[in-house]
């Protein structure tokens, strides 16, 4: 299996992230695991700092420079340079240990292809404490059943796949920018009947501190690409919009007067 991180200016957080797995790997045999980080565009030195531990790191390390292109470019470039017959899709705030690892690395392909392990968020910040109350609405609804049927509650942030099942369907770059690449490749993941199940324990920690600066730049960001999914998908317009908005919303979306629709 194939640890497949992509990145973008957090020296701290991918270096943390790869103790984790150092961690994970160390002690009993080291299992059969290699790792690949794609920097997509990072100036921030990860590049040379990744490059001199690349040498001592305890399981094969490749590191992949790459002009910025946006997370569905870097995450098809980590998994093109995999190595395992199995990829398993971190995001780069994450940290693992050894029981998600082993998890993901023995499931039983033949009762789901894909395998999707909860994020755990653990802070007092504000923003943190409510993203994660949505992640355990999410995962509990998904304990469930144990089963992801709903392509709006799949995402790759802590997923691994068969290698060539993900290089077939692979994200699509035209989202450039943050969100919105995952829900596309789910919707057309459960469009291909390709089944995906749930695992309370695959759960990794994500260490979840964005600055008001970084929130701001995501927010901008997945709202062009809402734009584009919808585009994309005009018969999923209801995922991403709501079919029943509050009156406000509604007032704005009756406004069509150029006079008045351009300062709103």
């Amino acid at each position: 299996m194939t640890i497949v991180i992509p990145s973008y200016q957090r020296l701290d957080h991918i270096n943390a992230l790869l103790d984790s797995v150092e961690t994970a790997t160390a002690g009993r045999e080291a299992p059969p695991i290699d790792v690949v980080v794609v920097l997509d565009g990072s100036t921030d030195g990860s590049r040379e700092h990744l490059e001199l531990r690349r040498r001592d790191f305890p399981v094969p390390l490749t590191v992949v420079w790459q002009a910025n292109a946006g997370p569905a470019a870097a995450r098809n470039r980590c998994i093109d340079a995999a190595r395992g017959r199995l990829v398993w899709m971190l995001d780069d705030d994450m940290l693992i240990d050894r029981g998600a690892m082993e998890r993901h690395r023995e499931w039983d392909r033949d009762i789901a292809s894909i395998l999707m392990g909860p994020c755990e968020i653990r802070s007092n910040e504000f923003t943190a404490t409510q993203a994660q109350s949505w992640y355990d609405a999410r995962h509990e609804a998904l304990g469930r059943s144990r089963f992801v049927k709903d392509p709006g509650l799949l995402a790759f942030a802590n997923t691994s796949a068969p290698k060539e099942l993900m290089r077939k369907h692979r994200f699509d770059e035209r989202f450039r920018g943050y969100g919105m690449e995952d829900l596309d490749l789910a919707v057309r993941l459960t469009d291909a009947g390709v089944t995906v199940a749930f695992d309370p324990a695959a759960a990794v920690r994500h260490a979840f501190t964005p600055s008001p600066l970084e929130r701001l730049r995501k927010l901008r960001e997945e709202g062009v690409n809402r734009v584009r999914f919808v585009a994309l998908h005009p018969d999923r317009r209801e995922v991403i919009f709501e079919a029943e908005p509050g009156r406000f919303v509604a007032t704005l979306r009756r406004l069509q007067r150029p006079a008045m629709s351009r300062p709103l």
